[in-house]
């Protein structure tokens, strides 16, 4: 473990046994495989039994290959959003067919584009968050013999598809906000008198506050992957900076932009 992670992680620090730990992932799996039955849905089911197999499978087949790792952890966290929505749609359907009123697709439809939308974007910033996390473990990693994408090939190489990630990220939260606004503006002017109004018009709508929102906080997280960037993973205080920041306030800004 590197400087970064020492010191932080109980098990690293052995704070923790590892049989305590052990015992306690015994007891989170017979939760977890109970309450899997309360879980509306097949897909809804299914994402989560495919997640529970892959942080049990992580540590000893995932972690020790390239890029399935970073892909593993970022997808773990990406379809979060996309168990939930399933099991939301499943209950929809299940209304339907026990005589409410409507058409399911037409309530439930609308959103599935912005689920998955959401998805794509979470699994593009969290990749750049892992690569920036293999980063600041680079000495241990060598030292193990984990091959992650910094050890395999190269800081600077890691560095700069952590920020291609993160880009990514950027076009995608913002992309169809700024879209919708796009799009809005001639029929703004014509309702109203002038620029002015219609620009004031168009900053109180939603799509701008999304916009706004998704700028904010995916304007942080290239921010940092292009500090790092630009000193090759030389310096680990940076990484951490943005590891840690990635994880509490610009993803939250990153969130609520798809509220």
């Amino acid at each position: 473990n590197t400087t970064y992670t020492h010191g932080k992680k109980p098990l690293a620090t052995g704070d923790v046994p590892m049989i305590v730990a052990k015992r306690f992932l015994s007891y989170l799996y017979a939760a977890l495989l109970v309450c899997l039955c309360a879980v509306p849905g097949i897909a809804s089911r299914l994402t989560v039994v495919v997640a529970a197999m892959l942080t049990f499978w992580y540590t000893q087949h995932l972690k020790p290959r390239t890029w399935l790792k970073n892909v593993s952890c970022a997808g773990l966290i990406a379809l979060t959003p996309f168990t939930s929505g399933s099991a939301a749609l499943s209950l929809v359907l299940d209304g339907v067919q026990g005589g409410t009123a409507g058409n399911p697709l037409g309530s439930v439809g609308p959103a599935l584009g912005s689920l998955w939308r959401l998805v794509l974007t979470l699994f593009a910033g969290f990749m750049s968050r892992e690569i920036l996390m293999d980063v600041c473990d680079y000495d241990g990693d060598m030292e193990t013999g984990i091959r992650t994408v910094p050890v395999k090939f190269g800081k600077r190489f890691a560095t700069r598809a952590s920020l291609a990630f993160a880009a990514v990220l950027a076009v995608l939260a913002t992309g169809v906000p700024a879209l919708g606004i796009l799009l809005s503006w001639e029929s703004v002017v014509a309702a109203t008198s002038s620029n002015k109004q219609a620009i004031q018009l168009i900053l109180r709508s939603p799509v701008a506050r999304k916009f706004l929102l998704a700028a904010i906080g995916s304007g942080m997280i290239v921010r940092r992957a292009l500090q790092v960037a630009k000193t090759e993973g030389a310096d680990v205080n940076i990484a951490a900076k943005a590891v840690d920041e990635q994880k509490t306030s610009s993803v939250l800004f990153i969130l609520a932009s798809f509220i």
